[in-house]
C-alpha cells in the first residue's frame, strides 16, 4: 500500500491512498443508487483525480465517461444529456445547469470508506467506459467499451511486455482518449506507477522528457 501509484512532480499519491479516495468517492455513488452500466461523469483537468474517479466509478459498479473540463459547456452538456448521466465527480468547479445532476468534489482528504462488495449480478461484459469520438463528421458519438475488452487487452500487454512493479508509465494520452485505457489499468494492475505530465505542460515535449529522466519511466504507450 505504501507503493507509489501515481506520481506528479508535486506530489506522490500512493496505493493506499488512491484506493482510500476512490472507496470513498464509490461509497457516495453506491448510496445514490448508481448501477451496472450507467455511466458516471469524471470532468476534470489533467491530475491524479482522473484515477482516482475512474477507479470510484468501477467500485461503484457504474462505468466512466471522461470528459474534457476545458471543453466548450455545450459540448459538455450534451456528452451529459447523451449519456444519461445523474452524478458527475469532479476536479474542476462544475456546476450543473439544473437540479437533475450532483456533483461530488473530489479531494485528497475524503472520509475513509470501506471498499465495496462488486454488484450482484455484475459481469465481464458489463460497460466499462464511454469515450466521445471528436463529433467532426456530425454529432459526438460515444463508443461503449466492456469490462472484458479492457482485461483482455490489459492482459495481453503486460505480459508481452513483462510489466511489473518497478515500471514507470508516462501518462501521456488525455483521458478522454484511449490510450489512456491502457496506461491506467495496465499500471496499476502490474503495482507499477503512473507518471502524470502538469496539466499545463502536457503538451510540451522538453516537459516529457524532463519527466522521464526524473522518474525513471519505462514504459511509454502513444
Amino acid at each position: 500500500p505504501d507503493a507509489p501509484a501515481v506520481i506528479t512532480t508535486t506530489a506522490t499519491v500512493s496505493y493506499g491512498e488512491l484506493l482510500a479516495r476512490a472507496a470513498s468517492a464509490a461509497a457516495w455513488l453506491r448510496e445514490r443508487q448508481v448501477g451496472r452500466d450507467e455511466l458516471v461523469a469524471l470532468i476534470m483537468h489533467r491530475g491524479p483525480e482522473q484515477i482516482t474517479g475512474i477507479l470510484a466509478a468501477l467500485m461503484a459498479g457504474g462505468a466512466y465517461l471522461p470528459v474534457d473540463a476545458g471543453l466548450p459547456a455545450e459540448r459538455i452538456r450534451y456528452m451529459l444529456a447523451d449519456g444519461k448521466v445523474r452524478y458527475v465527480l469532479s476536479k474542476a468547479g462544475f456546476s450543473p445547469a439544473g437540479d437533475e445532476i450532483e456533483v461530488l468534489d473530489l479531494k485528497a482528504d475524503q472520509e475513509p470508506a470501506e471498499i465495496l462488495p462488486p454488484l450482484a449480478g455484475a459481469d465481464p461484459d458489463d460497460l466499462a467506459y464511454v469515450i466521445y469520438t471528436s463529433g467532426t463528421t456530425g454529432e459526438p458519438k460515444g463508443v461503449m467499451i466492456s469490462h472484458r475488452s479492457v482485461a483482455n487487452v490489459v492482459a495481453d500487454c503486460n505480459e508481452r511486455f513483462a510489466v511489473g512493479p518497478a515500471d514507470r508509465f508516462i501518462a501521456l494520452s488525455a483521458f478522454n482518449f484511449d490510450l489512456s485505457v491502457y496506461d491506467v489499468f495496465g499500471a496499476l494492475s502490474a503495482g507499477a506507477a503512473l507518471v502524470m505530465p502538469e496539466a499545463g505542460r502536457a503538451a510540451d515535449p522538453a516537459h516529457w522528457l524532463e519527466l522521464c529522466d526524473r522518474f525513471g519511466v519505462t514504459i511509454w504507450n502513444s
